[in-house]
């Protein structure tokens, strides 16, 4: 699956499990495929366990993304966060030999790509929720 949101572009075999809207800001809440997180920090990497959700908190006026790693279901079991700029790359969760890893990847621009990072042009592909409409219904809870 593929999430775009302003200047965020994250890629992986990861399930949207909820959007939060935030004014300008969105938080979106991920399952991922295995309890153990690797997030690797160039040729350095921390290794992460028991991670129950991935928080991602993207902008359209920032360029930087904020990740909060979850024990439980909610932004209040947040025992680990850290903030990347999204300018020049994109996010790629992908396995290594049975392990997951959360990584930056620089981003691949193409000629017929004129939004700048304001733009919600693209905002999600692949499998996953539509983008919410602003009614409260649509919110759901923090699951």
């Amino acid at each position: 699956m593929d999430l775009v949101f302003g200047a965020l572009l994250l890629s992986g075999p990861f399930r949207l499990v909820n959007i939060k809207e935030l004014g300008r800001d969105r938080d979106f809440f991920l399952a991922l495929p295995s309890e153990i997180l690797n997030v690797s920090f160039g040729a350095e990497r921390v290794q992460f366990v028991g991670i129950v959700r991935l928080l991602v908190r993207a902008s359209l006026v920032s360029e930087e993304v904020t990740f909060h790693l979850l024990s439980d279901q909610d932004l209040g079991s947040s025992f680990a966060n850290f903030t990347w700029s999204a300018r020049l790359d994109a996010f790629v969760l992908e396995e290594h030999e049975h392990q997951w890893t959360l990584c930056k990847k620089q981003k691949e621009q193409k000629e017929s790509e004129t939004e700048g990072f304001g733009s919600q042009k693209g905002f999600m592909k692949g499998q996953g929720a539509p983008p919410p409409t602003g009614d409260p219904r649509d919110q759901g809870s923090l699951l």
